[in-house]
């Protein structure tokens, strides 16, 4: 029996390239229009498990889906790197001199902005997803318009590529955390946690000095404004343990300076990868094709 994945978007997405890489080809999709969508897909047991996106070297964290995370009845369970090369997709005959129109996920747009600076007659926009776009491309038939998203998604809806690799900077990586039930137990070295402060001072300078002296990786942290407060602020912090066996200990000693802490997920850290490009792309400058 084949393992569902709930996914932000539709064939040919980033997200189920990253279940593939996750689970294997021996999966099955199910495609979510958004972010809440897959938490209460993965809440109402429709699937076994859930990717989805978190932080992207370009664009930095998208700290909405910490929140999504931490309040839905899930955790992370893992993490895959993805590297993103971004393809501009259009019907056959259409060229990039005749286009009028570029559509994709705002994030996509924003990590190819330099690419289109040499064409500002190019209007840019926003759509829910990258591969929802090349399909609505591919369905309106115009040659006036174009999408930016994989070349599996381009390939999926019967488009030609008319440049590749258009993002301006070629350390793209998107990283998707892999979601699974809370009553799953799962012990690695790396661990996701919420976190408020005790609206002290040094309070946040205990809690390093701590991290430090238990030898702890600390490769995030990030604040978000608490909703019902006036400017206090939940802190996502990641870190990697120097053994799992120091959990219990290193989250007592944490939680001390600590008004709340929860623990959104403990799982083996993955290595994240180097982007490689295939011969026919340019690493230097975006080719067109």
């Amino acid at each position: 029996m084949k393992l569902k994945i709930a996914i932000q978007g539709i064939k040919g997405a980033f997200h189920e390239e990253a279940a593939i890489r996750a689970f294997g080809e021996n999966i099955e999709c199910l495609c979510c229009q958004n972010f809440p969508e897959v938490i209460k897909a993965l809440d109402g047991n429709e699937a076994d498990y859930a990717v989805m996106a978190i932080e992207n070297t370009i664009s930095g964290t998208i700290l909405n889906n910490y929140n999504l995370i931490r309040e839905g009845n899930c955790e992370m369970v893992g993490e895959v790197f993805v590297p993103i090369k971004q393809y501009l997709g259009a019907i056959p005959g259409s060229t990039l001199t005749n286009l009028r129109e570029v559509r994709s996920h705002y994030m996509a747009l924003n990590q190819c902005r330099d690419f289109f600076e040499a064409f500002p007659k190019i209007d840019l926009v926003e759509a829910r997803d990258t591969a929802f776009a090349l399909k609505e491309i591919a369905t309106l038939n115009d040659p006036g318009l174009a999408a930016i998203g994989s070349i599996n998604a381009i390939k999926e809806y019967g488009l030609e590529v008319l440049a590749n690799n258009i993002q301006s900077n070629q350390n793209n990586i998107t990283r998707f955390a892999i979601l699974g039930k809370e009553s799953e137990p799962v012990f690695g070295n790396k661990i996701s946690l919420s976190v408020i402060l005790q609206d002290t001072p040094g309070a946040l300078a205990n809690l390093l000095t701590v991290v430090h002296k238990l030898k702890i990786n600390l490769t995030k942290i990030v604040s978000v404004p608490i909703p019902d407060s006036v400017f206090r602020y939940r802190f996502y912090l990641e870190i990697v343990l120097p053994s799992p066996h120091i959990f219990e200990s290193s989250m007592h000693e944490i939680s001390f300076y600590l008004d709340d802490l929860e623990i959104l997920g403990r799982y083996n850290s993955s290595p994240c990868p180097t982007p490689k490009f295939e011969q026919n792309d340019n690493i230097l400058t975006p080719q067109l094709i």
